[in-house]
């Protein structure tokens, strides 16, 4: 079930990809290259580096006792039925079957000079980064769930696929996105940022997922949602959204000497795939 989702999951990302590439839907005329500037942001050095020390840390939780033992902790101290109502009404921010859809149609029907509009466009691009890579870490670390297996949380690379939390990546990103849009307003920015972890403290409530993993889940949106921004300011400061740009480098990414990443969305699943320039 797990695989016919995750191959379900990259067929819809295919598809809106290609959708984005040969119509003026969506994001508009530019939206295939303000996409395109955002993999080569999120799959640059800087957020490799990020990422892997954010594994670091995520992994010295996993791999040790602490993982578990917050979450007894947490089970037999703090969890109440009070929270627990609260947990099932944020839970549904993170479930891509109703979140995704909403902000691929509202980035659809909405102008992305309305609030509405930008909101939904920059958080479904945000989707579209870091879904791959979310994907790729579940399945390559290979955690299992609280109480799902003898080794839980501890990292069974291929073994198993909840070793990053997608509800706390999906649910995350709006809130991350709206903060952003609100740097103007502290206070509201705020709050938005706290939301955005509500989604990932659900998991942990509900027993579903280690620490670890919804610590993982968000700062994967929080790298995505960065990528995204980046694109954005450089729109804002003039800079060309084309094949040739990226940030304010005007050499072409075919034409870059060194490592590239580059994430791979195919109907069989997705994966990652290195290019070396010389």
């Amino acid at each position: 079930m797990i695989c016919f989702m995750k191959r379900v999951l990259s067929l819809c990302l295919c598809f809106f990809c290609v959708v984005t590439l040969y119509a003026d839907g969506f994001y508009g005329a530019d939206g295939w290259s303000a996409i395109q500037s955002d993999y080569r942001y999120f799959y640059s050095g800087d957020t490799f580096k990020a990422m892997a020390l954010s594994t670091v840390l995520a992994g010295s939780l996993a791999n040790s006792s602490l993982d578990q033992r917050f979450q007894d902790f947490y089970q037999e101290q703090i969890r109440s039925e009070r929270l627990n109502k609260i947990s099932s009404v944020v839970k549904p921010f993170g479930s891509g079957r109703y979140v995704l859809p909403v902000m691929f149609l509202f980035s659809a029907i909405f102008s992305d000079t309305s609030g509405v509009g930008e909101w939904a466009s920059l958080s479904s691009r945000a989707y579209l980064v870091g879904a791959p890579l979310m994907l790729m870490g579940q399945r390559v670390l290979g955690a299992s769930r609280p109480g799902e297996t003898s080794h839980g949380s501890h990292w069974r690379p291929f073994n198993d696929a909840n070793a990053v939390s997608g509800h706390a990546f999906i649910g995350a990103v709006p809130f991350l996105v709206m903060a952003k849009l609100l740097d103007d307003y502290p206070a509201f920015s705020a709050l938005a940022y706290a939301a955005s972890v509500a989604v990932a403290w659900s998991r942990v409530n509900d027993d579903s997922h280690y620490l670890s993993q919804a610590f993982l889940g968000c700062f994967l949106a929080w790298q995505a949602v960065d990528a995204v921004f980046r694109t954005r300011d450089d729109n804002r400061q003039g800079v060309g959204l084309g094949l040739s740009s990226f940030g304010t480098d005007s050499v072409s990414l075919s034409q870059k000497k060194g490592v590239v990443f580059k994430p791979l969305l195919l109907s069989a699943g997705t994966g990652m795939m290195m290019t070396y320039t010389f």
